[in-house]
């Protein structure tokens, strides 16, 4: 059973870092508002996973043998603690889905509401619309 649960633990906790470390460097990968609320909400599926494997590993640990049903139900308890996760983050997920940006905006009032990534990808859509590429039949 301790094996069991050391091998969920390891599996669950290093997805649940890859998850931490994308959140980390989520400006250097460009996620928008979704993928930043999915990343974390992961993390705290990740963290419920690792949380259930660890009550499992330590009532092996305390008890032994004479509970070891018990450390398996706790198995048991996944669905509904992911079920009540997912439906707290998927209240939120709408509100924020349905949030939609304008195409053209004020980048103050935009860096003042907190979305300074969209003020960064309109600058960039500028510049790449300003820049005009030479005319190579053109004469120099």
């Amino acid at each position: 059973m301790i094996r069991f649960g050391l091998g969920l633990f390891c599996i669950y906790f290093i997805l649940m870092l890859l998850h931490v470390n994308a959140l980390k460097k989520r400006k250097i990968l460009s996620l928008n508002e979704l993928e930043i609320y999915d990343t974390k909400s992961f993390i705290q599926a990740y963290g419920i996973l690792v949380g259930v494997t660890v009550v499992s590993m330590l009532i092996v640990l305390i008890f032994g043998g004479e509970l070891a049903a018990l450390a398996g139900a706790t198995y048991a308890t996944i669905p509904f603690l992911l079920g009540f996760q997912r439906r707290y983050r998927n209240r939120n997920y709408n509100l924020i889905k349905n949030h939609e940006v304008p195409e053209k905006f004020d980048a103050e009032v935009a860096i003042a509401e907190g979305y300074e990534h969209y003020v960064k990808e309109a600058e960039l859509e500028k510049r790449s619309t300003d820049y005009k590429a030479p005319d190579p039949a053109a004469p120099d």
